[in-house]
């Protein structure tokens, strides 16, 4: 088997273990981990669809134990980035909006 393929078993078996834990929780416990659940979906995702890793990095990627939890941890660490995408897309959003209702309004101006 070669490394990607390792590294793809690796990531795909710790999701599914984490996966049949939080399905013996409650839904309130579901629900307050729901984060943590979409980042560990986002990294499984990651996985599938990114097979440009280097030799080292497989290496790395695969002797690293509990993969996903590592990654959300790191991920925890730098997650203030998110915060400002998030503002970026509520930005872009009321200005999208704001313009609409410009281009309505001169619409109608030019009805009168």
């Amino acid at each position: 088997m070669d490394k990607l393929a390792i590294l793809s078993s690796k990531i795909s078996n710790e999701f599914d273990v984490y996966k049949a834990e939080m399905l013996t929780k409650s839904a309130q416990e579901i629900f307050d981990a729901h984060y943590k659940i979409g980042c560990y979906e986002e990294f499984v995702c990651l996985f599938e669809k990114n097979n440009d890793w280097s030799e080292s990095e497989l290496d790395v990627l695969i002797n690293e134990p509990d993969l996903l939890i590592s990654l959300y941890r790191e991920w925890l660490d730098c997650d203030t980035a998110i915060q400002e995408e998030y503002k970026s897309c509520v930005q872009d959003f009321v200005e999208s909006i704001i313009s609409q209702n410009e281009e309505i309004e001169d619409e109608e101006d030019l009805e009168i």
